[in-house]
């Protein structure tokens, strides 16, 4: 009996030591999980370290490739600045207040408007173009070098300059604009260079007496070809002459005398100088004026007799052009040369008179204009 209770108390106390193990075994288990969800967690904690830090990286590679572009800009500044005319040698680009100051309106690198006074007129180094209207009937100016820096002459750019003689272009412009120099009655001289490869058609139209200087087989040697315009491969260098003799283009242009005493000694009368002298009804041109110039008296609404005393060699294009009331002109047998149209558009029957066997009077019969030899 006291054998079973003891083996009853052992059994109790074995059972109950069984049921506390199984509840540490959990704790142990709990406790292995908790360190699991630790290294875990940290390895997550590393990866996000890791990934935070590529991200990093990779934020600096992408600053990196852009950083180039901030060290190009001022680079692309320079080429900029280099490529700007200058007149300027400090600051690199068009001094437009000091050019002001010398006649030339500039706007960025193009020639605009030219106010000056002087007839020699060299443009500056670094202009590019020369726009419309830029020398529009500028009265005064005589010669003009135009340099390598300018690729353009517009159209109309030197329209109806009567006093223009002569043209320098030099080699780098590549296209005259047409009616660039349109009827520039004085015009004689154009040196062309072998770069210019466009030309309006009437790039020169009504300037008669012009002459192409041009290199040997360049296009603006087929320009003068194709449109009959006398030139040669030899440039032409500008000579200025005296011109107190002189009465200069367009000198009395849209003047309302009627009458006007051509003073003695006067060797020439320039072009378009009576030009629009609308109430100008006679004049006599002295013995001493050997060539009266194109367009001279052009428009003279009133004039109604000319008197060319005997001295007189050339009358050149459009001298009475318009002059539609004229109806008695006298030329003598010094004239040996007459424009085709120095009478176009002059009264209907109008008059030349003239020595027989003259220049003048196979003029008026080659012409079909009214003649006699009464002089």
């Amino acid at each position: 009996m006291t054998k079973k209770i003891i083996a009853a108390v052992m059994s109790l106390v074995f059972i109950a030591a069984l049921s506390s193990c199984g509840k540490t075994s959990e704790k142990d288990d709990v406790s292995l999980s908790d360190t699991e969800i630790s290294e875990e967690s940290s390895e997550r904690d590393k990866d996000k370290e890791k990934d935070e830090s590529s991200e990093s990286e990779e934020s600096e590679v992408s600053v990196e490739t852009e950083a180039p572009k901030e060290t190009e800009a001022p680079e692309a500044t320079e080429k900029n600045e280099e490529t700007k005319p200058s007149n300027d040698k400090t600051s690199g680009a068009l001094n437009a207040s000091e050019l002001r100051k010398q006649g030339f309106i500039v706007k960025g690198t193009v020639l605009t408007e030219y106010s000056g006074v002087e007839s020699y007129v060299v443009i500056p180094e670094g202009i590019t173009e020369i726009a419309e209207h830029a020398f529009w009937s500028v009265e005064h100016i005589m010669a003009v070098e135009i340099p390598s820096t300018v690729k353009k002459i517009d159209g109309t750019a030197f329209w109806s300059c009567p006093a223009l003689e002569y043209v320098n272009i030099a080699d780098g412009v590549e296209k005259i604009g047409d009616t660039a120099f349109w009827s520039c009655s004085s015009l004689t001289d154009v040196n062309i260079p072998a770069s210019v490869s466009s030309m309006g058609m009437s790039a020169f139209g009504a300037s008669n007496s012009v002459k192409f200087h041009v290199e040997a087989d360049s296009y603006a040697e087929h320009f003068a070809k194709n449109f009959d315009i006398p030139y040669d491969n030899t440039p032409a260098e500008y000579v200025e002459r005296d011109m107190s003799t002189v009465i200069r283009p367009a000198q009395y242009e849209y003047s309302e005398f009627e009458t006007f005493t051509v003073p003695d000694g006067t060797t020439e009368i320039g072009a378009e100088a009576f030009h629009y002298c609308k109430q100008l009804k006679t004049i006599t041109i002295p013995s001493s004026v050997k060539k009266i110039g194109g367009n001279a008296f052009e428009y003279c609404d009133s004039l109604e007799s000319v008197v060319i005393l005997d001295g007189c060699t050339e009358i050149c294009d459009g001298a009475f052009e318009y002059c539609r009331k004229l109806a008695n002109v006298t030329v003598p047998a010094s004239v040996t040369y007459i424009e085709d149209s120095a009478f176009d558009y002059c009264a209907e029957n109008i008059t030349i008179h003239a020595p027989r066997g003259s220049y003048a009077e196979k003029y008026a019969i080659a012409n079909r204009i009214n003649y006699d030899n009464k002089v």
